[in-house]
């Protein structure tokens, strides 16, 4: 039988996370390709940190929410989001696919006032 310790357990997380953040920078710099390595670093770092506070945990909501941000809104700014957002992806027992729905709706909705 095999025994996988939680060290090894750990440490198969952290190398899925590399990969994936690897992943995001690729795709945050095809989406904005006038960032610079740092901007786009930033980017993934922000949009990462402001996922999990929002409960999206799959990397497909993740890279969904970071792609929203950058495409609607031009990346994420040094101020929070605006409160309708928030209130959106804040939403309690919200299935994330239908809060990121939601949310792309409203920055499309925002975008043509």
């Amino acid at each position: 039988m095999l025994t996988i310790r939680d060290a090894q357990t750990e440490a198969l997380r952290r190398h899925a996370i590399v990969d994936f953040q690897k992943q995001l920078r690729g795709r945050v710099a095809e989406l904005a390709p006038n960032f610079t390595a740092e901007q786009v670093e930033a980017q993934v770092a922000r949009g990462m940190a402001l996922a999990a506070e929002f409960h999206l945990s799959r990397e497909i909501d993740v890279a969904r929410f970071v792609e929203i941000v950058l495409v609607h809104l031009g990346g994420f700014k040094e101020q929070p989001l605006p409160k309708p957002a928030l209130s959106i992806l804040y939403g309690y027992k919200v299935d994330p696919e239908v809060k990121l729905r939601r949310f792309r709706e409203w920055c499309e909705e925002t975008a043509r006032r």
